[in-house]
């Protein structure tokens, strides 16, 4: 009898031990999922304008960069680089962000119905004499939309959107080769010079109403 008892002790513990491990496998794979699984982030309105402003301070540095080496040289960063890192920094975000503008220079910068109904409306600010440190959130069909006004802020920048007095005979020809429907010339310092603008789906930003 006693026999029969350890028996049945031994094929108890087992059994637990092999349940033990079944459970340990489960958990183990369920973890792995969630570290392989990238997790989403979660916007608010004021984290996507972060951003935004991180955005633009690193393109203005990376303009001004080029403009100390000479106009022509800007004018291809403005071309290849600056749109390689555009499209690099939302990707790496997780985001969709440009600079858009209704007098373009890159057609892929042509603004949408809501983006030029905002760039219209921050010249009327401007012409206003109202500040355009701002940023305007749209809550638009299922999207989040943030747009924040570009002004045209540095001497060195007509350069290659100023008057033709203003710019190089040799950045003039280079531009009308590249962008044979430039539209981005004839500015002053203060122009509003676009608009920078963040789409990201609602389900991804918190306080959504």
């Amino acid at each position: 009898m006693a026999r029969w008892g350890e028996q049945s002790l031994v094929a108890g513990l087992v059994v637990l031990l092999v349940f033990s491990l079944v459970l340990g496998v489960i958990w183990w794979q369920q973890q792995a999922r969630e570290m392989s699984t990238p997790q989403q982030v979660r916007w608010t309105p004021d984290s996507l304008d972060a951003v935004g402003r991180a955005f633009l301070r690193r393109m203005q540095a990376l303009l001004l960069q080029a403009l100390q080496q000479g106009p022509e040289v800007a004018v291809r960063i403005c071309a290849d680089t600056a749109q390689r890192f555009t499209a690099s920094f939302a990707q790496q975000h997780g985001i969709s962000i440009r600079r858009t503008a209704l007098r373009w220079r890159n057609p892929q910068n042509r603004p949408d119905s809501l983006e030029a109904a905002w760039i219209e409306q921050f010249q009327r600010w401007r012409s206003e004499g109202r500040s355009l440190d701002t940023v305007v959130v749209v809550y638009h069909e299922n999207d989040v939309r943030l747009l924040r006004p570009i002004l045209l802020q540095s001497e060195l920048c007509l350069m290659c959107h100023g008057s033709p007095e203003q710019i190089p005979s040799s950045v003039a020809q280079l531009l009308s080769e590249r962008y044979p429907e430039d539209k981005a010339r004839g500015f002053r310092v203060g122009d509003v010079r676009g608009a920078l603008s963040i789409r990201v789906p609602k389900a991804l930003v918190s306080g959504v109403p």
